[in-house]
This record gives structure tokens, sequence and C-alpha cells, in this order.
């Protein structure tokens, strides 16, 4: 299936210049649509004037505060979108601003695109894109793609480096990034320290050669190393590189409480990350 519409969420405070910049020159080189969306809490429902025990009067000051701060953050986002939209003017685009709840307003969206393109996670700085990467990965069926700190080469994509092992994420994840696989001018099939994937590698290279003949494998000794550096590592060497793959494979609570390849490669990782759970 071909890339026909990313998704790039927008918000009034965050630069976000580098992340559309990558998701405008995905759209560019897949013939795609790039849809702004903006998205925040609206106000609270009235039973909270009884709940928190608020007179009518204050009960209205805060709403009328809340509407107005709402509706200047929409505002801004509709610059920030426009501004990005006005860099890259041969891309077609679309926006949404929404005041329905945050979570499930993004979901709906990411159903009906191809991709939703994220910043970058250093989970621990940013509770913005941290919360985005953690919805969409989790409860939405569609892959996300996370923009390292550094802006994005022009060549974007030219090779796509596959974090391979023999689990339903992985296999979901190749699916996903077909357009990007069909594309890309080399492919590595790339398996760490796990000889059982070895076999299911050399089965999945027979495949992706099928759409795509510059496909290879490579096998990394771990070593001493973590294998999110490896993965990391393995990718960066080529400029133009994207990292796909699976998003976690053991069960989510116990990678975000525990640490895992997943959590890693999203805190550290300087190369463009292609995730499926």
């Amino acid at each position: 299936m071909a890339i026909k519409r990313i998704l790039l969420p927008i918000n009034e405070v965050d630069d976000s210049r580098q992340v559309a910049d990558l998701a405008f020159g995905l759209a560019a080189r897949h013939g795609a649509q790039v849809q702004g969306i903006f998205s925040q809490p609206g106000f609270a429902k009235e039973y909270w004037a009884d709940e928190y025990g608020m007179s009518v009067g204050e009960f209205e000051k805060t709403r009328k505060e809340t509407r107005k701060h709402e509706a200047e953050a929409a505002g801004l986002a509709r610059e920030i979108f426009k501004s990005h939209s006005e860099r890259h003017p041969k891309v077609a685009t679309d926006s949404v601003f929404t005041f329905k709840e945050f979570r499930s307003s993004i979901i709906d969206h990411a159903f009906c695109a191809d991709l939703a393109v994220l910043g970058h996670t250093h989970l621990q700085h940013n509770s913005y894109w941290h919360l985005l990467v953690r919805i969409l990965l989790s409860q939405s069926t569609k892959p996300v793609l996370v923009a390292p700190s550094r802006p994005a080469p022009k060549n974007l994509g030219h090779r796509i480096v596959i974090a391979w092992k023999q689990s339903p994420e992985a296999s979901r994840a190749v699916a996903a990034a077909m357009p990007l696989i069909e594309q890309a001018k080399e492919v590595v099939l790339l398996t760490v320290g796990n000889p059982k994937g070895w076999i299911s590698s050399r089965v999945m290279k027979d495949y992706l050669s099928l759409h795509n003949t510059t496909v290879r494998e490579e096998n990394i000794d771990p070593r001493n190393e973590r294998d999110s550096e490896l993965l990391i590592g393995k990718t960066a060497e080529v400029d133009g590189s994207i990292l796909v793959m699976g998003a976690f494979s053991k069960k989510r609570w116990r990678e975000e409480i525990f640490g895992g390849v997943t959590k890693d490669v999203l805190q550290h990782t300087d190369v463009p990350v292609f995730m499926m759970h």
C-alpha cells in the first residue's frame, strides 16, 4: 500500500520545524498529503463546578479564561502549520483543529492516515511527544516515524535498516514499511546475536527480495554493547537511513518500568525510527 496521508501533530509550544521538514520531505518523495492536527483538551464538564466547590461566577470566569487560552493556542498552531506548508509549496496539505478529547482525536485521525510523524522523544525531556508515542504505538493500528533531534537529510529513505527478529511486532513493522522498502536504494536486514533469528532472516530476505533486489543480510555480535546502540549505530553509518523495527515486543508495562530496546532507542536515537507495535 502506498503512503498517501502523513499525520503531523502540531502544538503551540514545541519547535516542530525539523519534525515538519521530515514529514514534508517524505510526503514529497511519496506524493502524499501532510495532515496537520492540533488537538488539546477542551474545558472541563460542568460537574467540575460542584466537584471542586466552585461558585457559578468562578466557574464562568474560569471557562472564559480557558476558552481564550484555547483560541490563542489554536491560532498559534495554525500559523506554525501554515509556515511549514509555505516552506514546502509542492506538497498537498490538510489541517484539523479540534477541541475534542486529546487522546481520542489523535487516534481517530491516525486511523485515517498511513503514517504519523512525531518529534524526537528523549522521553524524560518532552512530555508532549512522549505522550503521543505511547498513545499511537499502543492504541493506533498505524506506524509512527520518530524524528531524530538533527535535521532530516534530503536523501531520507535511500537506505532502510530493518531490525529483524521473528516476532509479530517486527513482521507488522516490515509490512507497514513496505512503501519505504520498495523505494530504497539499499535494504539491510539486520539481526543481533540471535542464531535462531538467522534462519528466519533468510526466509524474510527471500520475501523482501521480491519487493527490492538490493536486500542483504547482516548479523551483529552484541558483545558488550546494548542492542539499541548497535541498531542506531548501524543505521547511522549511511546518511539518509531509516531504522525499521517492531515496538514493545515485551509487555509494554514491563518495558516502561524496566526498560527495553524500544525505550532505549526512543531515548537515544539520532536517526529516524519507523516503529509499529
